[in-house]
């Protein structure tokens, strides 16, 4: 699993919001709501679960990415009923800012408990 290239795609979901908020096109708020259907969330709830399960960090970052995907699947769900003033004050508030940094920061440090991530020496 390629932890960084799964990061940066969810970085890029806002932009994806944004998108359809400016098109007006209508998205799959479900999936979007749905942290267990990115290659991700696949990931964390399957073979990161049996290998690091023992991790207290993976529970975070188990918990931090289902906020991420509530998050968008809300700004998802505003723009299928045509809520283009409200999607946007969502994507304007930090919310999802939010709730994307904290899902990269936890994963993050759990790449650190399980070593592929070497902090660099001060």
């Amino acid at each position: 699993m390629d932890l960084e290239q799964e990061l940066a795609n969810h970085a890029e979901l806002k932009q994806c919001l944004k998108e359809a908020l400016s098109r007006q096109n209508s998205l799959d708020a479900d999936a979007v709501s749905r942290d267990d259907r990115c290659q991700l969330g696949q990931w964390l709830h399957s073979h990161a679960k049996g290998a690091y399960g023992g991790l207290g960090i993976l529970q975070t970052c188990i918990s931090r990415h289902a906020m991420l995907h509530r998050e968008a699947g809300q700004i998802a769900r505003l723009i299928n009923q045509r809520r283009f003033q409200d999607a946007a004050r969502a994507l304007d508030d930090d919310a999802l800012d939010v709730a994307i940094s904290a899902a990269a920061s936890s994963i993050h440090l759990l790449r650190q408990a399980i070593g592929e991530d070497k902090p660099e020496s001060a």
